[in-house]
């Protein structure tokens, strides 16, 4: 018969689930530069979008763990962002609808370089400035971070 396991409380837990790095990638100044990216995010965005992932985690319960645990949920690194899109659309259907006026204001309002999920953009970890993948690549890691905005569409029937 096995031992039974010594109950620990979540946030004794918590230290022991995300890796010393990973949890170097949710540092203060990584999430608080996110949400303020999120901000200009939502600003250019044309509706319909949704927030997605763990900002949208962070916005529904950071007040009850901030609570519980005296300091806010953990943020996020990166932004997941939905957008509506018809299956139905043809190629000059789809570039005359919001999900266009979107994607096209991330890349050249935010100035975001187009990613396999989205649109991506390094910046230096002191300064905030953003970076060319050129650029970035002269820097030690620990000196950079990359911001990714995932783009999730409505639908998973599109054609490619």
């Amino acid at each position: 018969m096995k031992a039974a396991r010594a109950w620990k409380p979540l946030n004794d837990l918590s230290r022991h689930i995300m890796s010393e790095a990973d949890r170097s990638q949710y540092a203060d100044e990584v999430t608080t530069f996110s949400e303020s990216e999120l901000q200009h995010l939502l600003e250019v965005a044309a509706p319909p979008v949704c927030l997605l992932g763990g900002w949208a985690v962070h916005i529904h319960v950071t007040d009850a763990f901030r609570e519980e645990h005296g300091r806010s949920y953990i943020g996020s690194r990166d932004i997941d962002l939905g957008v509506h899109v018809d299956s139905e659309w043809d190629a000059n259907t789809l570039q005359s609808k919001p999900v266009s006026t979107t994607l096209t204001n991330i890349e050249s309002e935010l100035a975001y370089n187009r990613g396999r999920f989205g649109f991506y953009q390094y910046f230096h970890r002191t300064t905030k400035e953003a970076l060319s993948d050129e650029d970035a690549a002269d820097y030690p890691q620990h000196e950079i971070f990359r911001l990714d905005i995932d783009v999730l569409p409505s639908t998973t029937e599109l054609d490619s």
